[in-house]
């Protein structure tokens, strides 16, 4: 599962980014920039979804978390580059930076042999031996047994279970799942230029990226000690104080020559993107891989990182008509939204700190929770493939 999604996604942008770099017309460069979004999307969801599956539950949200820092190191590396080709004086300095693209996806090919394959897919596909192989490289030998059992367990449950998209949105507990992840990736980010010339925005926006990729950074230190809802919401809260200040001071000096009101604007953006980052972005996807069983959890992550596409889609195309239009007021969309998703969190939204993925489904009320849950507390030697999970779970 993990090679061919790998393999696939990476094929895409090498080849999109090699077209963007060899562009001869602008239809051409737009389709491809589609194309190579497309798999960066991919591979953005693959590999969550794989750390989500071989991560230990007590460090799982240091070894998800790495997902969104990676991210950020590709957005801060892309950004310092374009900075740098901005003085280069040829025609072609555009056509650089997408060389580059391709490095990262070349190097995930050539280590992707050594890369492990999921466990939980393993015992999906019927390879016991090779997932408890896989297991005892990527886990502690206490944790083997334990686990082994919980994942064989719940698999048997799964495949007698629907894993439609269908039933994703008409299954009462599957439907909680998908719209907390869903809703978890329906937050934004935009900020206006304020006045700045080009150069100046290139630096602030690397200066602005870069800082935001020392927030996840950090956030790693932190991800697994703090449960997952307040982690999030009261990042979320944090940020809307960051953008009722924003807005306040574009409402009263957009357009002036008061520097220091400028300069202020620019703080408030700075300290956003440290807080959304190290609060927000690494957790975020932590918490949508836990979100979803194991015959499910690749769709549910999908469906996340679409919603996150979506509204990046919806929210750049607004916002310069809507800034134009409604100035100040615009952040409004944002702030209003943004405090009602904190309540969310913090009020509705479960926590799944620490948890075994197959321990999360009682948290939802799954079909035969109890046969998972407190597995850990009974006898785990042996083999139990006459029994079924019913028996599994009920028996002392």
């Amino acid at each position: 599962m993990a090679d061919f999604a790998f393999i696939q996604s990476a094929a895409i942008i090498i080849i999109a980014g090699a077209v963007l770099a060899g562009s001869v017309h602008v239809a051409q460069f737009i389709v491809f920039r589609f194309v190579s979004g497309a798999g960066t999307y991919m591979m953005i969801s693959s590999v969550t979804l794989w750390m989500t599956e071989i991560a230990p539950p007590s460090i799982r949200g240091i070894l998800v978390g790495l997902v969104g820092a990676s991210l950020l190191f590709g957005y801060v590396s892309s950004i310092w580059v374009g900075y740098g080709f901005y003085f280069f004086e040829s025609s072609n300095a555009w056509r650089i930076p997408f060389v580059f693209q391709g490095f990262p996806a070349l190097l995930l090919l050539a280590l992707l042999y050594w890369l492990p394959e999921s466990p939980r897919w393993l015992m999906l596909q019927g390879r016991h031996d090779q997932a408890r192989d896989n297991l005892l490289k990527l886990h502690t030998p206490e944790e083997v047994d334990v686990e082994f059992l919980q994942i064989r367990t719940q698999v048997e449950i799964d495949k007698t279970l629907p894993s439609s998209y269908w039933a994703m949105f008409t299954n009462r507990n599957y439907r909680k799942r998908t719209l907390i992840g869903m809703g978890t990736f329906a937050r934004y980010l935009i900020y206006g230029a304020l006045g700045f010339g080009v150069e100046t925005q290139l630096i602030y926006a690397a200066a602005w990226l870069t800082l935001g990729w020392g927030g996840g950074c950090l956030a790693l230190v932190v991800v697994d000690k703090i449960p997952r809802p307040k982690f999030i919401g009261y990042g979320l809260l944090a940020c809307q104080a960051c953008l009722i200040i924003e807005a306040a001071l574009v409402a009263n000096f957009a357009g002036s020559d008061n520097k220091t009101a400028i300069r202020a604007c620019v703080a408030m953006l700075f300290l956003f993107v440290f807080i959304y980052e190290f609060a927000l972005d690494s957790a975020q996807s932590v918490y949508l891989g836990e979100l979803f069983p194991t015959h499910i959890r690749a769709k549910g992550v999908s469906l996340g990182c679409r919603t996150l596409a979506l509204m990046n889609v919806i929210w750049l195309s607004v916002a310069p008509t809507a800034f134009n239009s409604i100035g100040w007021k615009f952040y409004l969309c944002f702030i209003i939204p943004g405090c009602f998703c904190a309540a969310m969190f913090l009020y509705y939204f479960p926590d799944t700190l620490g948890l075994p993925l197959e321990e999360i489904n009682a948290i939802f009320e799954d079909e035969y929770r109890d046969s998972i849950v407190g597995i850990e507390e009974r006898n785990v030697k042996g083999s139990f493939s006459d029994k079924s999970p019913k028996e599994v779970g009920s028996s002392e």
